[in-house]
């Protein structure tokens, strides 16, 4: 299988538990690459397994951070935009091992429309390649 290239990525935050395992906590371990705009994350697991691609046109710190908040709440049964059978997988795939997340913000390059960084074409072919476990539909 496709296995993903993190040389092109930097890591910026981890993922895991909290003590009593009913709720996730996403720590920046990167202050600087949490700063980024116009990029492509990756969740991976402790084996380097893509488990959730995804973009932000923000900077990737904010959007890293709303998983803790979104997969905790729907643990808990309250409103979450992250269904319930979604977070159960990372509850459990969390049980094992806590995750981390790279960045990559591609370089801008000179389209027909103007300057522009490619990172939902990445992120589109990255899903393509990768399959992640935890991609809700493909892009």
């Amino acid at each position: 299988s496709f296995r993903l290239d993190l040389s092109a990525f930097q890591h910026v935050a981890s993922m895991h538990l909290d003590a009593d395992g009913n709720g996730v906590r996403v720590q920046i371990d990167d202050a600087d690459a949490g700063k980024l705009t116009e990029v492509v994350y990756v969740w991976v697991a402790q084996d380097d397994t893509a488990l959730r691609v995804g973009t932000t046109k923000w900077a990737v710190r904010s959007r890293l951070l709303q998983y803790a908040r979104h997969i905790t709440r729907s643990l808990a049964g309250l409103p979450s935009p992250t269904p319930n059978w979604e977070a159960l997988r990372w509850q459990e795939i969390l049980s094992s091992a806590p995750l981390r997340a790279f960045v990559h913000q591609p370089p801008v390059i000179d389209a027909v429309c103007g300057p522009l960084r490619p990172y939902l074409d990445i992120e589109r072919a990255l899903i393509k390649q990768l399959g992640p476990a935890l991609n809700r539909s493909p892009r």
